[in-house]
């Protein structure tokens, strides 16, 4: 049987140890903080993603406006008659 001296004390990770199994745990405070900072990260990561994919979508409907418009022919190529795609190049129709 062991014999407890009330002057003796214990080594320090005996004490360590004790006090983590009689004492209560931690609070949640700090888990909470974790968890609020995480989901605020996570909301301006996703923020992020679609503020990025917007602007793709922007860029590549805009370039598809841009190559599908038919403007019209110039008044210099239009008065001569002949169009600068016919000729092979813009100076050629300018003659």
């Amino acid at each position: 049987m062991p014999v407890f001296d009330p002057a003796s004390r214990p080594s320090p990770a005996d004490a360590a140890l004790l006090h983590g199994i009689l004492h209560p745990a931690p609070s949640g405070a700090r888990f909470r903080r974790a968890s609020l900072a995480y989901r605020a990260r996570q909301r301006r990561a996703q923020l992020v993603r679609g503020l990025v994919v917007l602007a793709l979508l922007g860029g590549v409907c805009g370039s598809a406006l841009m190559t599908t418009r038919h403007h019209a022919p110039s008044p210099v190529a239009a008065a001569a008659g002949e169009f600068p795609a016919t000729t092979g190049s813009i100076g050629a129709a300018l003659r």
